[in-house]
């Protein structure tokens, strides 16, 4: 999409905080996106920065929301607010918070997206701010079968979609009274370390194949 619209791209594989802030500088970079909500953490406290002064400018959080004074931060030291949204490789961008402003939430929904909420007990949509499942329809969800349908009366798996178009993220969130996403973990053990997706239990199976470990539980802490 980037290159259909004449934009030029640039690939970094350094992820350093004082490497970044230098490309966006030099190269006027007018969109950065990145999935590790750490990294922008890293950028905010960065001891020796100065505002970007070009324009226009989108620092978007695509891993998920991020804290008020991250946020505060960003904008003394640069001049502008990252926005939190909520992007997967299946179905794209899901919501985006516009202002920069609304907290944990990662925003609404963009234009065509439908978002929907079951209880993980029942699997019916529950009401209100209830936490509960992460179901997604919409125009920009893969065309492509990402897991073949269950037998009748089970249960859609994580990465699975109905024969309804909805599909299963595998995030456990809930939608506040102005419709704005909030995201509260995960059904299954991946989580997300610096923007990449890590499997709890790959990393429970490597301690303890150590000799002097018999068992090894890992959890997330926030």
């Amino acid at each position: 999409a980037a290159l259909s619209i004449g934009m030029t791209l640039y690939l970094e594989d350094e992820l350093a905080p004082a490497r970044i802030t230098k490309l966006l500088r030099e190269q006027k970079i007018t969109v950065f996106p990145s999935s590790s909500v750490t990294l922008f953490s890293e950028l905010a406290r960065l001891p020796a920065s100065r505002p970007l002064d070009h324009e226009p400018i989108r620092l978007l959080s695509l891993g998920g929301s991020l804290s008020g004074a991250t946020l505060e931060n960003f904008r003394k030291k640069y001049g502008v607010r990252p926005l939190s949204c909520f992007h997967s490789s299946e179905t794209g961008t899901i919501s985006l918070d516009a202002t920069g402003k609304a907290g944990q939430t990662v925003g609404t929904p963009l234009e065509g997206i439908e978002l929907r909420i079951t209880s993980q007990s029942t699997k019916k949509p529950v009401s209100g701010s209830r936490k509960g499942t992460l179901w997604v329809r919409g125009p920009s969800i893969s065309p492509l079968k990402l897991c073949s349908l269950p037998p009748a009366g089970k249960d859609i798996p994580v990465g699975g979609r109905d024969k309804e178009g909805w599909y299963r993220t595998g995030d456990i969130a809930s939608i506040d009274k102005s419709g704005r996403l909030i995201l509260k973990g995960r059904e299954d053990d991946l989580v997300q370390v610096d923007g990449r997706r890590v499997a709890l239990g790959e990393v429970e199976g490597c301690i303890e194949t150590h000799p002097r470990v018999s068992v090894a539980q890992a959890e997330v802490v926030t």
